[in-house]
């Protein structure tokens, strides 16, 4: 866990250095060089991680990796990948094909898959936040850095997926279509991002006047949407009980009440309090900046039916993923009032959320198998 840790609060560091580099004399040079600096730690600890260190690392990583070195052509590599049980979107195996070619070791395999799972993020993060940007990038690396060790193929998407919404906010719609196919060529459980940029047009028009407002009746969806979802998780014990008789039904009700699992009790814990501090994380937020605000927490709260219907199907809850990642750019939106420096208490939530992820589910109960973390290579 030690390494993580340093790894986490070192690159948070350089981030926050970077963002106040920016403002200086020479900044934009400055601040990118801190930036790659900040970037490293975490590159780093994933590069040289064993095989052993996140559940697929072993599995499909170790195998891409060592089908790329005696692979002669891309067109081979593809056809020993097709052949395997897993299955490789053909973006992924290409990326993993040229890094594998050009570099050739495990390290750098590693290092090259967790750059572009952290850049997109990054880049967003950045674009979104007036100053302070250490926080929320500390913020993402306490929720979802140990699961991109893990799922690295959807964590790519999910960067390319947030740079599709972000495109679509800012009227970009070319660039959110092309990260959109981007995204699901790399893994196939990106096409959650076309009903994310769908949403956004179903809440929000634009005005005549350039800019987005909301459509009549997106408010009062939106505010009963997050009261069904609350009113779920007040009395879903009981909601549970009641279809408990019922084949399949009950089997998915039983699985979301978290009875008798700790490791779904802890997962639903995180979730409830990630949803709760997110919507009190919008009282603060700049009048502006207000309307993307309440999408990225609109976005957040879909975390709870997705956690409750991956009692159905495991890939239903990679979705929650994907919509946890928009803390990271809601956390920004926090510093974007002028003068907020303070940490308000619904980010105070979300940070509290986002630890208990890292110290309770990863660390102390094991989630993704990435704790304790060994490498030959760092020794």
């Amino acid at each position: 866990m030690i390494p993580y840790l340093v790894a986490f609060l070192v690159s948070s560091g350089l981030f926050e250095l970077g963002k106040t580099a920016e403002g200086m004399r020479r900044g934009r040079f400055a601040s990118s060089l801190v930036y790659i600096l900040a970037m490293l730690p975490l590159c780093i600890v994933a590069g040289a991680r064993d095989l052993g260190i996140g559940t697929d690392t072993g599995g499909y990583g170790a195998f891409m990796y060592t089908q790329g070195l005696f692979a002669d052509s891309f067109s081979s590599y593809l056809e020993a990948l097709d052949g395997s049980y897993w299955d490789i979107a053909p973006l992924y195996a290409l990326f993993s094909y040229i890094v594998i070619k050009l570099l050739g070791t495990q390290f750098a395999y590693f290092f090259a898959v967790e750059v572009a799972i952290v850049l997109p993020v990054f880049l967003v993060a950045r674009r979104m936040c007036a100053r302070h940007l250490g926080l929320p990038m500390l913020l993402y690396m306490l929720v979802l850095f140990i699961p991109s060790l893990n799922l690295m193929r959807q964590s790519v998407a999910m960067g390319l997926v947030l740079l599709a919404v972000i495109g679509i906010m800012e009227c970009k719609k070319t660039r959110a279509v092309i990260f959109l196919i981007l995204g699901v060529l790399t893994h196939t459980s990106a096409v959650v991002g076309v009903a994310f940029c769908l949403l956004w047009h179903v809440f929000f028009r634009q005005k005549n006047g350039g800019g987005w407002g909301y459509r009549a009746w997106a408010q009062p969806l939106m505010l009963l949407s997050v009261l069904v979802v609350l009113a779920a998780v007040l009395f879903f014990r009981q909601i549970a009980g009641f279809f408990a008789d019922l084949e399949g039904v009950g089997r998915l009700f039983a699985y979301a009440a978290h009875s008798g699992s700790e490791y779904s009790t802890s997962s639903a814990f995180f979730v409830a309090f990630l949803t709760t501090g997110s919507l009190v994380m919008l009282k603060g937020i700049n009048s502006q900046s207000r309307l993307n605000a309440v999408f990225f927490c609109w976005l957040i709260s879909l975390c709870i039916p997705f956690y409750v219907l991956s009692g159905l199907d495991n890939t239903i809850a990679r979705m929650m993923e994907y919509c946890a990642l928009f803390a990271t750019p809601l956390a920004c939106l926090c510093f974007s009032k002028p003068g907020q420096d303070r940490i308000p208490i619904g980010l105070w939530i979300v940070a509290g959320s986002s630890a208990f992820r890292f110290f309770v589910c990863f660390a102390w109960q094991g989630f993704s198998a990435a704790i304790p973390y060994t490498s030959a290579l760092l020794g």
